[in-house]
């Protein structure tokens, strides 16, 4: 609001090329913590500079599918990144890998501060300190989880799915793949990552137009029904065709829930309370954030402690009450076109 994204989105897209500069020349432990920290504000400062546009240009017709070019880009990111990365590191070594990475986001920032046209201007703000700045946003966000009983829903959603990919997709899918009966080899399980987001590619606009015409609530509830169901089926599966058939069935499932998710959040704040429609998504990231760390260590310590199943069922478990409390609490909508 102070600054305008144009500022906000150059300024994260340097930082973040430095931080991976940096991590071309780590030295010690410290050093590469200090830079995976400021890679992680730069990330946070390009969710916000690109959601605030975004929610600016979107209608109550093209909510869900508005977002989808962000997911097709990062599932291309997911399946192409590693591939990339590897060519890096095998032709130049990973010093240089990280370098020339760090390049081209510099190379991207200045592309921006050039082309990049603001559309949305800075609207000023009366907070001109770091302490107040976070004051505002906490206090913005106790009032975006007082609006309504659904949108505290849709947020205990987000962190339920987000929690459960942590858990699995994260943590215990690659142990469960290397295991017996299994016994997929490191590049099998490159493979299949680079599948499945591909697969996402392909399928997240399509799957937010469906959520668009036949109504978020619709999509919300599908998608909820089959996340879970592959989730659950994933450990009882023995051969790696099922395996296989199982999480991509798993990735529709994220790529239908994902997008209603948001739509539907943002549905609410435009019926409730407009000018917090960006707090609202802002709060929306850093509760994705917050689900994927813990879904990390307390879905990863179940599967430890009691094995694949059990942390494949609790996640699946919580994706399905979660969902389910949210589609019974959301009042039907008429259908969009």
């Amino acid at each position: 609001d102070r600054f305008g994204s144009k500022p906000i989105l150059v300024a994260s897209t340097a930082l973040l090329g430095l931080s991976m500069g940096g991590l071309s020349m780590v030295t010690s432990l410290e050093h590469l913590i200090v830079c995976r920290v400021i890679g992680g504000a730069a990330i946070a400062g390009l969710a916000a500079s690109l959601t605030a546009p975004l929610i600016a240009v979107q209608t109550p017709l093209n909510r869900a599918r508005s977002g989808a070019p962000f997911q097709q880009a990062a599932n291309a990111g997911i399946a192409l990144g590693p591939a990339i990365g590897g060519v890096l590191s095998g032709y130049c070594g990973m010093e240089y890998a990280f370098a020339s990475v760090g390049g081209l986001f510099l190379l991207t920032a200045a592309t921006n501060a050039k082309i990049y046209k603001e559309i949305n201007p800075a609207l000023g703000s009366k907070h001109s300190n770091l302490a107040s700045l976070f004051a505002e946003a906490f206090s913005s966000w106790s009032s975006v989880l007082r609006t309504s009983t659904e949108v505290r829903m849709l947020m205990g959603t987000q962190i339920a799915l987000t929690a459960a990919q942590g858990g699995t997709s994260l943590t215990l899918m690659p142990l469960l793949l290397a295991a017996d009966p299994l016994n997929f080899t490191s590049f099998m399980i490159g493979a299949l990552v680079a599948s499945t987001a591909t697969l996402g590619i392909f399928v997240a606009q399509p799957l937010a137009v469906f959520a668009d015409k036949y109504g978020r609530r619709t999509a919300l509830g599908l998608g909820t029904g089959a996340l879970a169901a592959s989730m659950a089926a994933v450990p009882l599966l023995g051969s790696p065709a099922l395996v296989s058939g199982a999480l991509c069935c798993q990735a529709l499932g994220q790529n239908l829930l994902a997008p209603a998710i948001s739509a539907l959040i943002l549905d609410a704040m435009a019926k409730k309370d407009p000018s917090q429609m960006t707090q609202a998504m802002s709060l929306h990231r850093s509760l994705s954030d917050v689900g994927m760390v813990s879904g990390c260590m307390a879905f990863g310590a179940l599967g430890t402690q009691y094995g694949f199943l059990a942390g494949y069922e609790a996640s699946a478990g919580v994706v399905l009450v979660m969902g389910l409390a949210a589609f019974l609490r959301i009042p039907p909508a008429p259908k969009l076109s």
